[in-house]
């Protein structure tokens, strides 16, 4: 029985875990790391950008963050855009108890090129190939995870969206 009981944690702690892990890619806690934390995501697309500007918008009670990056194609520099969208809460604050809680940057979307979107999306389903997602996009469910995280990759009139919800 003992066992059991062991084993039955275990598995939770690693269903936590697994999400956990996604979340050291599209979150961090401190308002400085968020800029590297993008740059480490676009790193990982075909061709270089440089951040051009940051805007801040209100959004209800959540602070929303775009983060807008100028990457080029072969014949115009600065011609390719990129946006960042990153939402900013404060987890488990409770305003009635006075407790503040814990500062969480969180990327909601990312727009831009496919072939530069792509590779973000592929970090939560790996299996995904370019070929399998530019025609319909795709979803991935974190499995096992305490609470509902969906990833997607979709075409927008603004370009391909990688969206965590």
């Amino acid at each position: 029985m003992k066992s059991i009981i062991v084993l039955s944690l275990m598995l939770f702690a690693a269903s936590f875990s697994y999400a956990d892990d996604y979340a050291r890619y599209f979150e961090c806690a401190d308002k400085n790391d968020v800029q590297g934390m993008i740059d480490s995501l676009l790193s990982r697309g075909t061709r270089q950008y440089n951040l051009k500007e940051i805007r801040k918008r209100n959004a209800d009670s959540d602070h929303i963050i775009d983060y807008i990056y100028l990457g080029a194609n072969a014949d115009f520099p600065d011609s390719v855009k990129l946006f960042v969208e990153v939402n900013f809460f404060m987890k488990d604050a409770n305003p009635d108890m006075n407790i503040t809680g814990t500062p969480v940057y969180k990327i909601n979307s990312i727009v831009g090129e496919y072939l530069d979107v792509l590779p973000i999306y592929q970090i939560v389903s790996p299996e995904t190939t370019a070929e399998s997602a530019v025609r319909y996009g795709a979803n991935t469910d974190v499995p096992d995870s305490p609470y509902k995280v969906r990833y997607s990759i979709r075409k927008s009139s603004a370009g391909w969206r990688f969206r965590r919800f």
